[in-house]
């Protein structure tokens, strides 16, 4: 059987002190290097992406304090995460629908002014709450009428009967135009003015009465009916 040559390696005391200068160089180099990482030294760049997740975060370390101004977007919030439990939504600047006015009659109407019968035409405006109106009314124009034109009028804690209107008794309108002869239904929103009752916030909890007034015209012949009318009432502090 042929041989192979084999070299003896002979450790001396002074090879051996080498190897374990060595090695503890080597691990006591890490330890001073991930104990020793200057200020601010890794950020963003330095972390693989997804590396931080929500479960090695500690609970309450990210407050207020720590987040950037305006770093936090609707872009980079989940659809469905937040809903009126997670926030305070009387402390809340924005507004938000605090009643809903409606009514669904078929009514024909007239060049005169005709009543629109509403199903809820009350509600409550809060202490210190500015109450805006925005809505809608339905109308529809018959192949009779020629040229017809709708306009409603929004009047809030007028009473019944009162014998004319002012600009000062109307707190919002909406009217439409509907050129020609077709079987149509157009909608028309709602304007308001600014001197809209609940445009100021009271200081005591206030009843509001709402009414809807129509009024339709055809250059020829008739035809005109309001067929849904809606007011959402929005509520700001």
């Amino acid at each position: 059987m042929r041989r192979f040559p084999t070299t003896r390696i002979r450790l001396t005391y002074a090879t051996a002190m080498s190897m374990i200068t060595i090695v503890v160089l080597l691990i006591g180099g890490a330890a001073y290097a991930a104990n020793q990482l200057g200020k601010n030294s890794v950020g963003a760049k330095q972390l693989k992406a997804k590396s931080v997740a929500a479960t090695k975060i500690k609970k309450n370390a990210v407050t207020n304090g720590k987040i950037k101004k305006n770093a936090v977007t609707g872009a980079k919030i989940k659809d469905g995460s937040l809903t009126a439990a997670n926030l305070e939504l009387a402390a809340m600047p924005f507004g938000h629908i605090v009643a809903r006015i409606q009514g669904n009659a078929s009514i024909p109407i007239g060049p005169g002014a005709t009543e629109y019968p509403l199903e809820n035409p009350t509600y409550t405006q809060e202490a210190g709450r500015t109450d805006w109106y925005l809505g809608a009314v339905d109308f529809t124009f018959a192949p009779s009428c020629e040229n017809g034109s709708g306009a409603a009028y929004l009047l809030v804690d007028l009473p019944v009967g009162t014998p004319e209107l002012s600009e000062f008794d109307v707190a919002a309108m909406a009217q439409v135009d509907r050129p020609g002869t077709a079987q149509v239904t157009k909608r028309a929103h709602f304007q308001q003015f600014a001197r809209a009752a609940g445009s100021s916030a009271p200081a005591a909890p206030l009843l509001h009465s709402m009414r809807i007034v129509f009024g339709g015209n055809c250059e020829v012949g008739s035809g005109v009916s309001a067929t849904h009318a809606e007011i959402d009432v929005i509520g700001t502090r």
